[in-house]
């Protein structure tokens, strides 16, 4: 989005099946003739295995694909890469994010019930704070920012085209005060450097758990364990109740259809 796209610029997960759609590093697609029957939803067959190619470093983004371990290469949405950023944690080899991934929510091996979704590191059976349960190319329903994701901009599998980012629910090719643009796994995400926790201060610069973010003067946020600058604690986030139409005078106080917040007052 983080973010941020292509949080809130992402590599995609791959869907379930049965083995038909995984490709071999020249992109030529390979057949699994041993596939088991039926991988769960998010998962796809390798060799007779069920394996998450967004994040297994032995068939990272396709099958077979596998990281350099004495490099020290994890595998990350799909890529191989150095280390994992952007506040996702390292399990199981592969970056997640431990606030929205219903596998790993709160901690690595932290799975929620069939059904429930994570929500801010916790599983519980709806999102919160104007986030919305989205699901990518088949994958597991993760908890998103319907405000500045660009796969899922004002409601899910809305994607913004290429070139263009999401704010506020809209597609807009330039990022507007006080959002800025951040590169953030490969794709632009417009963010709120003053309160976004991910990006305190600036692009890929996450506050630790249990601080927050947000800004004294109305410049680049800082992480601390208060908000600041009339800003409110929403959750685990500061958030301006003037200005977002998701907390619009009060925390989890949403306009509807997406009309916007203006002086703590949907319009």
């Amino acid at each position: 989005m983080g973010g941020f796209l292509p949080a809130f610029g992402f590599a995609l997960a791959s869907g379930c099946s049965n083995g038909d759609d995984s490709q071999d590093d020249s992109g030529t697609p390979q057949t699994d003739q041993t596939a088991p029957q039926g991988c769960p939803t998010g998962f796809t067959s390798c060799n007779g295995t069920c394996v998450n190619l967004d994040k297994d470093p032995s068939n990272c983004g396709a099958c077979s694909k596998t990281c350099q371990s004495n490099s020290s290469e994890i595998c990350s949405k799909g890529q191989c890469v150095l280390s994992c950023g952007g506040g996702t944690a390292m399990c199981d080899g592969g970056c997640v994010d431990p606030q929205t991934d219903p596998g790993n929510c709160g901690g690595c091996g932290n799975a929620c019930k069939p059904g429930e979704v994570c929500a801010m590191g916790q599983c519980a059976q709806s999102c919160t704070n104007g986030f919305a349960p989205c699901s990518t190319d088949g994958g597991p329903k993760v908890c998103t920012d319907l405000q500045n994701s660009n796969l899922h901009c004002g409601m899910c599998n809305m994607p913004c085209a290429q070139g263009s980012a999401c704010r506020m629910g809209t597609c807009t090719v330039e990022c507007q005060q006080p959002y800025e643009s951040c590169m953030i796994d490969g794709g632009e995400l417009c963010v709120d450097f003053r309160l976004d926790p991910q990006n305190c201060g600036g692009c890929n610069k996450p506050c630790m758990q249990g601080t927050l973010c947000s800004s004294a003067d109305g410049g680049p946020g800082t992480c601390g364990i208060a908000c600041l600058g009339g800003s409110t604690k929403c959750g685990n986030a500061c958030k301006d109740t003037k200005n977002d139409r998701f907390n619009c005078g009060n925390c989890g106080v949403a306009c509807e259809g997406g009309a916007p917040c203006v002086d703590a007052s949907c319009q």
